[in-house]
């Protein structure tokens, strides 16, 4: 499997059991697997698509824990606080700590990290970059980074799959240890419902607990009095009303086409309505993008309070800081951006050293998508997307407001959309050996933004730079990492013409006509941007290679891309209901917003310039793979799953306290 497999290289801590001694057939296990991935990984008649066959889920007698980087260095037998809103039935039962990074990995507790290097010498910045610095086109490198990338998603994800539950009372244990705290009411059910549509990510919801972790430091009767006003207030508002299993849309107030949230809710209705839970009502965002900011200082605020148990004030309320109005504001004050903003400020200088350690790097590449996304690490990441460019919001209480997408600093609810999903999309199926076309390929309309005078930056939104980017036929030299051998050893710099690696790799064009535009701005997009005639919808499944990127906000298409068996590039910074349930660099590949990394990834894939080889039977894999999470993870009953499992949470932490009772699962009889 490689080196990436056994821990002396710190490239990532990958397993570790938790709570439970190994035994001595496991430690024989072990060190026999490793000696075998070390004989197998100097093997030299060995390929690097041989080693990357699938595993047979690893150690699948003991569970096992995929270790973040973040955790590496921390005491994990430390106690933390327990939420102690809820007791549980069984009195004697004690809680496993609340992971660290399930509270979110960069904003909350963000705790000052140092970048860690490999055994090979690439560096991970806490920013979710792998870094390289390249002095020369004469330095070389062991092994090319993606090869690290790939082989590390490969086990992280084996992990995650061999770790899931396998029983309702494992699914139980496994949320008390996660959260803390026993799952909602109803939750057999749920149980019951996943299974029987085989949803096989059954433990992995930790978004949700992200979400809704806020809100349990509001008083119950006060959560549901800013409910109702929200409501009242925002005629633009869908509610989405669940009643003795029923689902409907309420006062009127009609669905956004393409949503589906009625139909997405009818998959799992029956059940829901069969554990005799009290009514809701669910505010949806009936936009793409998200819509409520409340500040660090009053996040943070928050979530001490709700790790405690404890109930924030009513009257406490964000700060009037009116002079912060942006996304600084919504940032830890010794985040990069809070830097870049109060760079003299002695409680944002601390880590001064990081933000030079990641501006000095030749190259960079996402390992993590979770904390590349997030807008606070990077000043420069603020004004590459439409999303930031228009600015923040100003802040205000926490209230609940269920959206599609959101950025790292939003504080809306995470459900799934329908929009644009299909179980059997329309293609012609083009055999991976029959698809010629190895340019990297996107076409799309011009949103992202508005273009007009009150959004004057609009010409650096991430679709406008794209266009730009790949349009550009100047003789600059950019340095890029060719693919290596067949095993990725021996990459290396070398320097070549912006001109010759456009031509050779992208195919990444603007279609149709200006949009989103008041009439000067309208006339210089006329002038400056060469529209394509948009293709015929299956010109896609022509191509091997596909981007994709943020529209407004988050993009629809990433399923079908996935479905069709393509090598995805994905660019975004919004995280979806499923973004923790997906694996990076083995399902799809990440790329950063500014799309300095797009020459390197199609060098690794389809070959260099200069006559070296690419890795096309790894990115045939990456799609494969892809198309089987597509087909097996991203199906309409995933989703409902998800969103189950939300509406029930959210019944439980929105009726609390009422009637002196509880509506916690009891899992006594189990």
């Amino acid at each position: 499997m490689g080196r990436i497999l056994v821990k002396f290289d710190r490239f990532h801590p990958i397993m570790h059991i938790k709570d439970r001694a190994p035994s001595p057939f496991l430690v024989t296990g072990c060190f026999i697997a490793t000696s075998l991935c070390l004989w197998f990984w100097t093997s030299p008649s060995s390929r690097i698509e041989d080693r990357l066959v699938p595993l047979h889920k690893p150690f699948a007698s003991s569970r096992l824990e995929a270790v973040p980087i973040s955790d590496y260095h921390q005491d994990l037998s430390k106690p933390q606080t327990q939420y102690n809103h809820h007791r549980t039935s069984n009195t004697n039962l004690s809680f496993d700590p609340l992971p660290v990074d399930l509270l979110g990995l960069i904003r909350y507790p963000n705790p000052t990290q140092l970048p860690q290097t490999t055994s090979s010498g690439l560096t991970l910045h806490p920013n979710g970059h792998l870094l390289l610095h390249l002095s020369s086109p004469e330095d070389k490198l062991d092994i090319h980074p993606f090869i690290h990338l790939i082989e590390h998603a490969k086990v992280e994800w084996e992990a995650k799959k061999a770790r899931q539950s396998k029983s309702l009372k494992e699914c139980v244990q496994e949320y008390k240890r996660r959260y803390g705290r026993p799952p909602p009411a109803g939750f057999d059910h749920w149980y019951d419902h996943a299974i029987k549509n085989n949803v096989q990510m059954i433990d992995e919801y930790d978004q949700i607990t992200r979400d809704l972790l806020p809100f349990w430091a509001i008083e119950p009767n006060e959560l549901r009095a800013r409910s109702k006003a929200q409501i009242e207030a925002d005629s633009t508002l869908g509610v989405l009303n669940f009643t003795n299993g029923t689902v409907h849309f309420m006062d009127g107030r009609p669905e956004r086409p393409g949503f589906r949230f009625i139909e997405l809710s009818e998959t799992f209705i029956e059940s829901l309505g069969a554990s005799n839970l009290p009514p809701i009502n669910i505010p949806v965002r009936q936009w793409d993008e998200a819509g409520l900011l409340v500040g660090w200082e009053h996040w943070k605020e928050l979530l001490d309070h709700a790790k405690d148990g404890k109930y924030l004030p009513n009257d406490r309320k964000p700060p009037a800081q009116y002079d912060l109005r942006g996304w600084v504001l919504n940032c830890p004050p010794d985040s990069p951006l809070a830097r870049h903003y109060h760079p003299d400020d002695p409680t944002t200088s601390l880590n001064q050293g990081l933000d030079h350690l990641f501006k000095t790097a030749n190259h960079s590449y996402i390992y993590d998508p979770h904390r590349s996304n997030d807008i606070c690490s990077d000043p420069e990441r603020v004004d590459l997307h439409g999303m930031t460019l228009r600015g923040a919001d100003p802040i205000g209480p926490l209230t609940p407001l269920f959206s599609v997408s959101k950025t790292s600093v939003h504080t809306d609810i995470l459900m799934p959309p329908l929009i644009g999903l299909q179980e059997d999309y329309w293609s012609t199926d083009v055999p991976w050996d029959e698809r010629h076309n190895t340019k990297l390929y996107w076409r799309g309309s011009m949103t992202g933004t508005e273009h007009d005078r009150a959004h004057p930056r609009w010409n650096q939104t991430q679709r406008l730079r794209a266009h730009y980017f790949a349009r550009r036929r100047d003789l600059e030299p950019v340095t890029v990492i060719t693919s290596g051998d067949e095993n990725g050893r021996d990459a290396r710099a070398v320097n070549v013409t912006r001109k010759e690696l456009n031509e050779k790799y992208l195919n990444v064009r603007i279609a149709g006509s200006p949009l989103q535009c008041d009439q000067e701005a309208c006339d210089r997009i006329k002038k400056s941007v060469d529209f394509a005639t948009p293709d015929p919808p299956n010109e896609v499944d022509t191509y091997k290679y596909t981007l994709d990127m943020d529209g407004n906000a988050w993009s629809g298409r990433f399923h079908r891309l996935l479905w069709t068996k393509h090598t995805v590039i994905k660019s975004t910074i919004f995280s979806e209901w499923y973004t923790d349930r997906i694996q990076p660099w083995y399902h799809y590949v990440p790329s950063k917003i500014d799309y300095t990394d797009l020459y390197d990834i199609m060098s690794f894939f389809t070959g260099g310039i200069d006559g070296t080889k690419g890795h096309d039977k790894l990115a045939e894999q990456i799609a494969e793979q892809g198309m089987v999470w597509a087909k097996s993870h991203f199906r309409i009953v995933d989703l409902g799953a998800y969103f189950y499992r939300l509406v029930l949470e959210w019944i439980r932490l929105y009726h609390r306290g009422e009637n002196g009772g509880t509506l916690d699962f009891d899992d006594s009889h189990l």
